[in-house]
């Protein structure tokens, strides 16, 4: 073998090499993101039970009525604030 055939056969295996490597370096950010995203998602999702320790709010056209335990208060909406 002369020179020239030895220097592209070692080009081969380092290219052929390479790609090995640049697979498996592949591969293993896909099978990482996977898991990643499979032990995200996909949950039973969560019930939250609400607990509210405010009283009954009532609403009108005209005035807002806002009952608290304390105080009872009443907002005229009709009025503009500036």
């Amino acid at each position: 073998m002369n020179k020239q055939t030895i220097y592209k056969t070692k080009q081969t295996i380092y290219k052929k090499t390479k790609q090995m490597k640049m697979k498996k370096i592949t591969f293993m950010l896909l099978a990482s993101a996977t898991i990643f995203l499979a032990s995200c998602g996909n949950g039973a999702e969560k019930t939250e039970t609400t607990t509210t320790d405010s009283t009954a709010v009532c609403c009108d056209s005209t005035a807002t009525t806002v009952d608290t335990a304390a105080t009872t208060a009443t907002v005229d909406t009709t009025k503009a604030v500036k």
